[in-house]
């Protein structure tokens, strides 16, 4: 019998890492494969609630891979996984893929596995996005909808627009002006804290000029309401130039509206200045 909570801890964890060592002794390594001139040849992704982990990670691969002629596959990429993950939270999954990123999550951190940036070369990352990207697809759309209780709706709620925020704090980080105008909303209005507002134009000129190096969000919370998220937070900003670099705390508060269906930033209120 398991009646301590660490004997439990301990039994999971050492099932976990069983996992990991078994799956990792299952196939030639891929080194190995390399020396002996063999293609990085995978198994194919099951259409199973981990097929969601398979395709970020084939895309975060192919990512790896693409140069300037290889933005616009990996951009669309980005966009067919996000909207196959939208029509898994409509499905009332967004719990499930919670689940199975805090179990990937658990596994990484015992696991000495590392990933290798652009394995198997930019074909086959593209090859293995595209299929991890119809498994997922396909456990989506043969999943039954789950009817959600109120706490899941709420967790799934939060989770949703923080992965759209997210995405905002990746496409100013990235400069990615494409990106940002998939976001923001036509009538979007940044307030920089000192009086004065502008708009989608201003606030791109405004952050091709910082020069940032990193860009992380934390301590967000989200008033929920219909058809609308307003999240609330803390950015901390690191900007680097020629002799220095230097990294700011700002408070920032960022409204959506959903726009059939999407999820669009309306209003940022946030000084770019040093506190």
């Amino acid at each position: 019998m398991l009646n301590r909570p660490m004997d439990w801890h301990r039994l999971q964890t050492r099932l976990a890492l069983a996992l990991v060592l078994a799956v990792a002794g299952s196939a030639p390594s891929l080194a190995a494969q390399l020396a002996s001139g063999q293609p990085d040849v995978r198994p194919t992704v099951p259409p199973t609630e981990y097929s969601y982990i398979a395709a970020q990670e084939a895309v975060w691969n192919y990512q790896t891979c693409a140069g300037r002629d290889r933005l616009a596959t990996y951009q669309a990429l980005v966009a067919e996984l996000g909207s196959i993950e939208s029509l898994a939270r409509s499905k009332g999954l967004g719990p499930t893929l919670q689940r199975v990123r805090e179990e990937h999550n658990r596994l990484l951190a015992i696991s000495s596995r590392m990933l290798r940036r652009c394995a198997g070369g930019p074909s086959a990352a593209l090859a293995r996005a595209r299929q991890a990207i119809a498994a997922f697809r396909t456990w989506v759309q043969d999943a039954p909808p789950h009817t959600l209780t109120q706490a899941e709706i709420e967790t799934a709620a939060t989770q949703e627009i923080f992965a759209v925020d997210d995405g905002y704090g990746a496409a100013v980080l990235n400069r990615d002006e494409a990106a940002l105008r998939r976001i923001l909303d036509d009538t979007f209005a940044f307030d920089r804290g000192d009086g004065t507002t502008t708009d989608i134009g201003g606030l791109i000129a405004t952050l091709r000029g910082l020069n940032l190096i990193s860009h992380r969000m934390t301590a967000r919370t989200v008033v929920i309401r219909d058809g609308v998220r307003i999240v609330t937070g803390s950015v901390e900003l690191a900007s680097a130039s020629a002799t220095q670099s230097v990294v700011s705390r700002h408070p920032y508060t960022a409204t959506y509206h959903c726009r059939s269906g999407t999820w669009r930033m309306v209003a940022l209120q946030m000084s770019l200045e040093r506190p």
